[in-house]
């Protein structure tokens, strides 16, 4: 699979909690490899994985829990990913977000996302961009 490597054969750039994408509102019929094959256009994936209940079958995969995570090699291919927003898989409208480690998701803000940042006394001689 092009694009696509074991989390054994690369550890990525950076940490791998600023690498990781949670993608919720996927269809129950996506697999990894349609997960996969979107988000290969922004980066190398080292991992992809669509969460499932557990099955009480051996040898068979439970339904989808309609969520998952993507890990990139470079934060870079993270953000890219995140300013091309809204992402449509399977015909569906999903919704990435950087992923939040389980220890910090009960922080203050853990969960915001923002789009604008507010700079103040940098000094006259800067220019608006």
């Amino acid at each position: 699979m092009p694009g696509y490597r074991s989390r054994r054969d690369v550890e990525g750039d950076g940490p791998e909690d600023q690498r990781k994408l949670f993608i919720g509102g996927i269809s129950y019929t996506t697999t990894e490899e349609g997960l996969r094959d979107f988000y290969e256009q922004y980066g190398t994936l080292v991992d992809c994985v669509v969460m499932r209940e557990r099955s009480v079958i051996p040898g068979k995969k439970g339904r989808s829990r309609g969520f998952g995570f993507v890990t990139f090699e470079k934060i870079e291919q993270l953000d890219d990913a995140m300013k091309n927003r809204p992402h449509k898989i399977d015909g569906r409208e999903v919704e990435p977000k950087r992923a939040v480690p389980l220890g910090d998701s009960d922080k203050p803000g853990a969960h915001l996302t923002t789009d604008k940042l507010y700079v103040t006394g940098l000094g006259g001689d800067n220019v608006q961009e």
